[in-house]
């Protein structure tokens, strides 16, 4: 806490939403060459200088930085808590359930 402030209270208070969304979005830009720069060092089919150790926490770096992106975008919301985890819950049970559906068309079940 900064001066009895929480910190995203201080960030809410700075930044507008259309600015937190514009930062989201390049963030989220470089999460996504943080996990293809990761990928390419786990696949090794097309080497890069990075070590894995690098790689790794460039990439935990930017799951951080969407995070509390996203945690400052919900701030103060809510109802868009409840909504994003009822959501996120949906999702992931769907995304398993086509995996699970993937092994039985494979004969794997």
């Amino acid at each position: 806490m900064i001066d009895g402030m929480n910190y995203l209270e201080i960030v809410r208070g700075k930044l507008s939403d259309p600015e937190l969304l514009a930062n989201l979005a390049e963030e989220a830009a470089e999460l996504a060459q943080a996990a293809l720069k990761m990928r390419r060092v786990m696949d090794g089919s097309n080497p890069t200088p990075v070590t894995f150790q690098e790689a790794h926490e460039k990439l935990l770096e930017e799951i951080t930085d969407v995070e509390n992106l996203v945690a400052a975008l919900l701030y103060n919301t809510p109802t868009a808590v409840k909504a994003r985890a009822d959501l996120r819950a949906e999702k992931l049970e769907r995304w398993a359930g086509r995996l699970m559906g993937m092994e039985a068309k494979d004969g794997q079940l």
